[in-house]
């Protein structure tokens, strides 16, 4: 089981890359800034955008992990710019991802991430002048979301937790069932015969994983429905794909596997207060939405739950407009007592 609590501190600084700033007297600003953000080695990169200084600050916790050209980008491109007119949007580049650059495989470990995600939260706090920031996260980012609150949740007004995986092994065992449910609808000879004979349940392996992970990608409809990576690039301002990228992503997956196949979220996530928006997708085969129903129910908290009709894993981009607009509301809304 993970451990929210078992951090240690180090010293941090910060380099400002750039940033365009206009102000025209009314307090309207564009925010364009490109942080470096510096903690135990790593150069934690933060896209900071956004119309008006006194906006509230959203975090973002890409998936993955290890990925920001399918974990951050997409979000970034369908959802984020729109969220970006009443909030001011900071994608956090993961360690050893992006724009962050390399670092040693043996830093890959939870707890260094979520040490990461403290630091970044202190600085947007002194950065913009303020007493708590919004928290968001998807998948891996919404698991990593949720082990920064549990070890102190006084700085995070509230959370959007987009299809969070609260427990691996119980996450892989539903996310199984459903995908195979669906190979046989299709009569998908080749899912059914790999999930048949290359998975073993619990899973216990990072190729077994990875197995599953392939086909629940394809499953009911799939998790590219509606996303245009030439769109998203084009939106980036991305000519081309680093050589590598693929191979980088796979690594850190990998380094992190056996601690994240042990993780297990659902009975600590209970003990916060904190507002949460749980968001979950009826055709996500690989955080099914059953999973992130049960864990709202039994929430304490102040929440909302919103559950996507047409969406797979990524809501984001297959919905992005209703996906907007509960984020918006949500964070919004008055009146929530914790």
């Amino acid at each position: 089981m993970l451990s929210a609590r078992n951090i240690v501190h180090f010293a941090w600084m910060f380099w400002a890359l750039g940033s365009m700033a206009q102000d025209d007297g009314s307090g309207t600003v564009t925010i364009d800034e490109a942080v470096f953000v510096e903690r135990n080695g790593a150069r934690l990169f933060l896209d900071i955008k956004g119309k008006h200084r006194d906006n509230p600050v959203v975090l973002f916790l890409h998936g993955g992990p290890g990925d920001v050209i399918l974990g951050l980008y997409p979000f970034q491109i369908y959802a984020g710019k729109k969220l970006e007119d009443d909030f001011t949007m900071v994608y956090m580049h993961q360690r050893g991802t992006g724009n962050s650059g390399q670092v040693p495989l043996s830093s890959q470990r939870v707890g260094e991430h979520i040490a990461d995600v403290a630091r970044v939260v202190d600085y947007l706090l002194e950065r913009f002048g303020r007493e708590k920031i919004h928290l968001m996260g998807h998948s891996w980012g919404g698991m990593l979301g949720t082990l920064y609150l549990i070890r102190g949740s006084e700085k995070i007004d509230r959370f959007v937790a987009v299809a969070p995986p609260f427990d691996s092994n119980i996450n892989a065992r539903v996310s199984y069932d459903m995908t195979l449910a669906w190979a046989k609808r299709e009569n998908n000879a080749d899912a059914i015969r790999e999930l048949r004979t290359q998975i073993a349940l619990p899973i216990d392996s990072f190729g077994e994983q990875m197995i599953l992970s392939k086909w629940a990608s394809q499953a009911c409809g799939g998790i590219s429905k509606g996303l245009s990576m030439s769109h998203v690039l084009d939106g980036m301002g991305i000519e081309g794909l680093e050589e590598g990228w693929q191979t980088n992503a796979l690594a850190i997956a990998r380094a992190m596997d056996e601690e994240l196949q042990g993780a297990t979220l659902t009975d600590t996530v209970k003990d916060l207060t904190i507002p949460i928006l749980f968001m979950a997708a009826v055709n996500d085969a690989n955080v099914p939405p059953d999973l992130v129903r049960e864990v709202f129910e039994t929430y304490k908290g102040p929440k909302d739950f919103v559950l996507f009709q047409d969406s797979h894993h990524l809501p984001f981009v297959t919905e992005s407009d209703a996906f907007v607009a509960h984020v918006h509301d949500f964070l919004m809304k008055e009146g929530f007592d914790r």
